[in-house]
């Protein structure tokens, strides 16, 4: 992974599955290519082996010390995540012969990715022509956390669907719920409705547009605040910008990033996700968890994650102020998906089954392309 930052969904997944998948008897090795370690503590209290590649200096150094520890563990599979390390272990794969799995942990080089403010287009499309050449020279498996982000991406990197697995990502029990007498947490207002949003501030995420949607809102909603809890990004300096331009900034808080989202989520009356692109949304499987309703726009990632009308609202992006105001409206809609959405956790993100469907996963991608037997 490129590294193990405290509120990243990703490594808060695996996290939280290692000790299920040490449990079933595997062995799990986590190289780390930065100095971004916040989870290293975490990680090895759940079982994992961290190696620390941080001084290897950029993507040849990368690829230098990882082709190292794969020599020297002699792993079945190597499991990478996000682009930094997907790039230096199919390059691995291919100088060891070890069979390598790529997460798609969202939507790439769709509309979505290319309309993210402050990526030039022409550096996305160099990428996006590094990722395709090494799918195909690696013979990569890929593990897709949705159905949508499976069907997307094997169009735009032209990769064939017999060589993705869809695994939806688990996500523990919340300590808290809607349902429990849960005391404001610092930062929020004494009084009125909350809709939360929760995520880093990068570009992706629609901070800035669902500030202008806020706005709209609140002309007509004077109760109702709009909390933003994430740590700072890409996107920062321009949502500070839009948050000082706006009329009712007085009822918007940044919350930064934060370790009691479990209590935000709980205190919220509604959760929105505003993104230009998400894959199996963490912060909105945890809202399910917790029984809050959701509200999103429409996002191919998202499929088969927000179902409309059961476990949330889904709808254009145009109409995000109107599905917020509907649900905030409505307390028998809001009681009905916040209910909706806990029984499709328990059904379809619980850490069990997440980690069986995991370890199906490995044992596929351990299997070199051609062979009928994994790797002894």
């Amino acid at each position: 992974m490129p590294g193990l930052d405290a509120d990243g969904g990703a490594e808060q997944s695996l996290a939280a599955l290692l000790p299920r998948l040490v449990d079933a008897g595997h062995s799990v090795h986590l190289a780390v290519l930065s100095d971004r370690q916040a989870l290293v503590p975490l990680f090895e209290r759940s079982g994992a082996v961290v190696h620390d590649l941080s001084s290897a200096g950029g993507t040849a150094g990368r690829t230098r010390a990882l082709r190292d520890v794969v020599r020297a563990v002699r792993p079945d599979v190597v499991h990478a995540t996000l682009y930094d390390a997907a790039v230096p272990a199919q390059v691995v794969s291919r100088l060891t012969g070890v069979p390598v799995l790529v997460t798609w942990a969202v939507t790439l080089y769709d509309p979505g990715h290319f309309a993210e403010s402050g990526v030039p287009p022409a550096k996305l499309r160099a990428a996006q022509a590094v990722e395709a050449g090494l799918a195909r020279a690696a013979g990569t498996r890929f593990h897709a956390v949705t159905a949508g982000v499976a069907r997307v991406n094997c169009g735009t990197l032209r990769v064939p669907a017999d060589r993705v697995r869809v695994a939806e990502r688990g996500r523990p029990e919340p300590r808290c719920t809607a349902a429990d007498d849960v005391p404001r947490p610092e930062g929020l207002p004494v009084a009125g409705r909350i809709v939360l949003a929760v995520g880093r501030q990068e570009p992706q995420k629609g901070y800035t547009e669902l500030l202008e949607v806020f706005d709209r809102l609140a002309d007509h909603l004077p109760d109702v605040h709009l909390a933003v809890a994430g740590r700072e990004g890409n996107d920062t300096a321009r949502l500070q910008a839009a948050h000082r331009a706006m009329r009712h900034g007085d009822r918007v808080h940044l919350l930064g990033q934060r370790s009691d989202v479990p209590e935000l989520l709980a205190n919220a009356d509604v959760v929105v996700c505003s993104s230009k692109r998400e894959g199996a949304a963490g912060a909105l499987i945890e809202t399910m968890a917790a029984g809050v309703p959701v509200v999103t726009v429409e996002l191919d990632g998202l499929e088969g994650v927000v179902v409309d009308d059961l476990n949330g609202l889904v709808v254009p992006r145009s109409q995000l102020g109107a599905g917020l105001e509907r649900v905030l409206g409505d307390a028998a809609l809001s009681a009905r998906l916040g209910s909706g959405g806990r029984a499709f956790y328990e059904e379809h993100y619980s850490l069990d089954a997440a980690a069986a469907r995991l370890a199906d996963t490995y044992a596929w991608a351990s299997v070199p392309r051609g062979n009928a037997t994994p790797r002894p």
